[in-house]
């Protein structure tokens, strides 16, 4: 079962996969929730025209979401409180979220991996790739369609793995394992992941608990409360802000440009400390004494800072490269 999911406040329209049930609406029932609610797996629902003023949840379900008369006659209208359509508990699967500023290349990609079983889309982009054969409605589930309004995304959901490319959206992710992510301007919610592998632009991250953030970020915003095991990016502009470093963390390497670093780690955390930067403010951790300082280049304001923090560093490291900004490790 694949899926096609489009969000935010939704024009239904295209009707193409067949289902074993059709459930109408508001023939069978008044509300589209409350037909979802007596749906089964691979059952269609289909939607009188109108405007339906609802937040939607599939509650895990692979369901047919259409229109009995076209995408411009019905709608159905989030009213701005809540995400408009929830995916819980979607378990081991892959997830990409396309929008038209991705390269039609990057796009075919997306569909036609047959791992993925969720896309996120607008409505204008599959419109534009179907007219252009870049991808067929044949091998997708569901299809439903919004209005091209920012945030081009906005969803809520629980993941198994997930690969997630996005652009101008807004991700909200409970549970998840491992999630690979290429993404420009958009917001991700993050409770509770495995690895974080990201290539990002200008992306806003809230993560409550990774075991690992790695990758390449550029005028992002990267913020963890909660990191067990390893932090490796190289971050140019935007910030790193890490709340909680667990005790028995293995690396942080980070190689950084005009980029602000605040690295918090629990109390009697043991690490060997290996900075390289130029113009760089820093803030040390403990006694500054006990760290070496060395010159690099005086012209340039390049030095060196090395030692270790805690009496038990054992193989766990901190190497920051940095050129201009901040660092503060505490």
């Amino acid at each position: 079962m694949r899926l096609i999911i489009l969000s935010t406040a939704f024009i239904l329209g295209i009707s193409t996969v067949l289902a074993s049930n059709t459930i109408n609406v508001p023939k069978d029932y008044p509300t589209i929730q409350q037909a979802i609610d007596a749906a089964v797996d691979y059952d269609t629902v289909l939607v009188a025209p109108g405007t339906y003023v609802e937040n939607i949840d599939f509650k895990g379900k692979a369901l047919l979401l259409t229109s009995s008369n076209g995408s411009s006659d019905t709608v159905i209208d989030g009213n701005k409180l809540d995400s408009v359509v929830k995916f819980i508990n979607l378990e081991d699967v892959e997830l990409s979220v396309v929008t038209g500023t991705l390269k039609p290349g990057e796009r075919k990609k997306a569909y036609d991996d047959k791992i993925v079983r969720g896309i996120f889309a607008t409505p204008q982009t599959i419109r534009n790739d179907l007219a252009r054969d870049i991808m067929s409605l044949d091998n997708f589930s569901l299809l439903v369609g919004n209005k091209l309004t920012p945030p081009a995304v906005k969803a809520l959901l629980d993941l198994g793995e997930a690969n997630i490319v996005a652009s101008f959206s807004e991700i909200s992710v409970g549970e998840s394992g491992n999630l690979n992510i290429e993404s420009t301007s958009s917001r991700y919610d993050l409770k509770s992941t495995g690895n974080i592998t990201t290539e990002s632009r200008r992306d806003k991250f809230y993560i409550g608990s990774a075991s690992s953030v790695k990758g390449n970020s550029y005028f992002s915003d990267i913020r963890i409360d909660n990191l067990k095991s390893a932090i490796e990016l190289t971050a140019r502009y935007g910030s790193i802000n890490t709340e909680g470093i667990g005790r028995q963390f293995e690396l942080i390497n980070i190689n950084s440009g005009f980029c602000d670093i605040n690295l918090s780690f629990e109390p009697s955390s043991s690490y060997s400390l290996d900075l390289k930067y130029i113009n760089t403010f820093i803030t040390l951790p403990g006694n500054s004494e006990s760290f070496e300082r060395k010159a690099v280049n005086e012209d340039k304001k390049e030095y060196m800072v090395y030692g270790n923090v805690g009496k038990e560093p054992a193989n766990r490291k901190v190497r920051i490269d940095a050129n201009r900004g901040s660092i503060l490790i505490k």
